[in-house]
């Protein structure tokens, strides 16, 4: 998707390496850096059942042309912002088989990678800037689980926009706790909770049950929207989102009737449409 602005991304992942910075004035963001920082962290591909918890197959499928992804970034470019992006898979670290920092597969960019790069958006194009670049993310299925991981443990990092696409932690983590764990294990635990357990771990206030990471919006996510389909199925979210303490606080969901947990990805689906206008009007009128 748009694969001719993916490549100024290198001003982010080659930060280590050269930096960014333009010499301007500190409360100027620099030359050439963009509005929009545009994420997106695909679900699990194919059938995940009990005694098929495997990674092998998923890949950043929205980033690919007509998907879900391409109609919401066109829609911020359609409003006249600057976007770069960046797609990230169901997958919790990338192989690096040559150990040279970079994903060997750019297709297969796990949550390692996704935090690394949040922090690295943060430190050259938001921190200390009138105009910060904005940061997007949209989720589907488990991808949501990631991002909304993400926003978790980056919480002084602002996410502008978090759209979530019938997240659901539905075998999660079946899937990964095990490598999750073993990984903190041997790695330490950098993050302010256990990721190896994001299924109804969290109290919300008012709620009889602990949520699912992927239904928390965190303190700095801005606006989260949130898509549910009306899958006939296991696979669909059917938990509306909530802040830690109760409210729904500049949360809009939107239940897509007769629309299926892949349906909702098509770039025509009712879900995107909905999605489009939120972001209009929040653009265009300041209301939410």
């Amino acid at each position: 998707m748009h694969r001719a602005v993916v490549g100024t991304f290198c001003l982010v992942v080659a930060l280590a390496a050269a930096g960014c910075s333009s010499g301007e004035t500190v409360n100027a963001r620099p030359a050439g850096s963009p509005d929009i920082a545009f994420l997106t962290v695909s679900g699990h591909v194919g059938v995940l059942t009990p005694t098929n918890c495997t990674s092998a197959d998923n890949r950043a499928y929205l980033g690919d042309l007509g998907e879900a992804g391409e109609a919401i970034w066109l829609t911020f470019a359609n409003l006249g912002f600057s976007l770069v992006d960046a797609h990230y898979a169901d997958i919790f670290d990338g192989v690096d088989a040559d150990d040279d920092g970079i994903t060997d597969d750019p297709d297969a960019r796990g949550f390692r990678q996704l935090v690394v790069l949040l922090q690295n958006i943060y430190d050259e194009w938001m921190a200390g800037f009138e105009n910060p670049t904005r940061i997007v993310i949209v989720a589907h299925g488990h991808g949501a689980v990631w991002a909304h991981m993400a926003a978790s443990v980056v919480g002084h990092i602002p996410i502008e926009y978090l759209i979530t696409l019938d997240g659901t932690c539905e075998l999660w983590e079946c899937e990964y706790q095990t490598e999750v764990a073993d990984w903190l294990a041997a790695n330490g635990d950098p993050f302010p909770w256990d990721i190896s357990h994001p299924c109804g771990l969290w109290p919300v206030t008012g709620q009889p049950n602990d949520y699912d990471t992927s239904d928390v919006a965190f303190d700095n996510v801005r606006y989260n929207l949130e898509v549910q389909s009306d899958d006939p199925g296991d696979v669909r979210d059917e938990i509306d989102n909530h802040r830690l303490d109760g409210t729904r606080r500049d949360i809009r969901t939107f239940f897509s009737a007769n629309e299926d947990h892949n349906d909702i990805l098509l770039a025509t689906s009712d879900a995107v449409i909905w999605i489009d206008q939120r972001i209009r009007t929040v653009e265009l009128t300041g209301d939410f």
